[in-house]
């Protein structure tokens, strides 16, 4: 297969990258630069920091991100010269569709939603014990979610909440970085801005309520947030920071939220997925959903 044009590619980026064959119980670990074959029936999943490109045929991409898997369900042509794939995702990924590829049949599932028609890029964060997320940076995409149909266009994302009033949901419009923290907040958080009382310029941003947690940012006097919840003591909030969130002295922030949902003092830490040596090639797909490097040091890293 890996000498057809149709043969789906898995180029590994970063290692922690493993495949599973179609009717086996074994995984395979890859090594980084290394390209294989895939055909349908296999899966893929990263560790910790293992990323990689699932490429179909001659335009779609998956890039697959730490702590995910992908499963190849089907992919073929047809014989109008149309494309078919058939795909499931556990975890968060970005997909870049080229103009010239014709496809006649798509589905990606996740757990909670499927999208029936893809867009030019989108990214899907399917997260156990959380709704589902889709986001759109270019085109239009359309999900199937509870048997309701709905579109996705770009600067939008869809929340996949099952508590809600199916009848009473769209697409929600997000400002850049298109992640699924970011729809979050458009739709749960309250207004709010920094309020700076001290001497210093900026507002350290941590990944838990107290000063004992990893720093993720800086934020500064101004700027306005979104408050998520605040700890059993009332000392700290969650506000949606950059492409995720974060915790800020409560004191720090100005808001008329009222009553915030309240999170336990020991919350865990904020599971923020961090891109160790990021290549050229990955750069257009996570800036429009992460930003970029020079914007966002905690998240991308370098070895050594």
């Amino acid at each position: 297969m890996a000498q057809q044009t149709l043969a789906v590619q898995l180029i590994v980026t970063f290692p922690d990258v493993e495949v599973q064959r179609a009717g086996t119980e074994q995984w395979i670990s890859l090594a980084r630069d290394s390209v294989s074959a895939i055909g349908s029936g296999d899966s893929v999943r990263t560790g910790e920091f293992g990323r990689a490109f699932i490429q179909h045929g001659d335009g779609f991409t998956v890039m697959l991100l730490p702590q995910s898997r992908y499963w190849l369900n089907d992919f073929g042509v047809n014989a109008d010269g149309t494309y078919r794939l058939d795909g499931e995702v556990d975890g968060v990924t970005i997909q870049r569709l080229a103009p010239e590829m014709s496809i006649s049949e798509f589905v990606l599932h996740s757990l909670d939603l499927s999208v029936i028609e893809p867009a030019a890029l989108f990214g899907v964060w399917s997260r156990r014990g959380q709704p589902d997320v889709i986001t759109v940076a270019e085109g239009s995409a359309r999900i199937n979610f509870n048997d309701f149909e709905f579109d996705v266009a770009a600067g939008q994302g869809f929340f996949a909440d099952n508590m809600a009033d199916i009848m009473q949901m769209s697409a929600t419009a997000i400002d850049s970085p298109y992640s699924a923290a970011r729809v979050e907040a458009a739709l749960y958080g309250c207004p709010g801005h920094v309020l700076i009382t001290t001497d210093v310029d900026d507002l350290r941003v941590r990944s838990g309520p107290g000063t004992n947690y990893f720093a993720v940012g800086l934020v500064p006097d101004g700027l306005p947030i979104s408050v998520m919840n605040v700890n059993q003591r009332g000392d700290w909030v969650r506000i949606q920071f950059r492409s995720y969130f974060g915790w800020v002295f409560r004191n720090a922030i100005e808001d008329d939220c009222g009553t915030v949902s309240v999170l336990p003092d020991t919350a865990p830490v904020e599971p923020i997925r961090q891109f160790v040596d990021v290549t050229p090639a990955e750069e257009p797909f996570l800036t429009p959903f992460f930003l970029s490097q020079s914007e966002d040091r905690y998240r991308y890293q370098y070895e050594g």
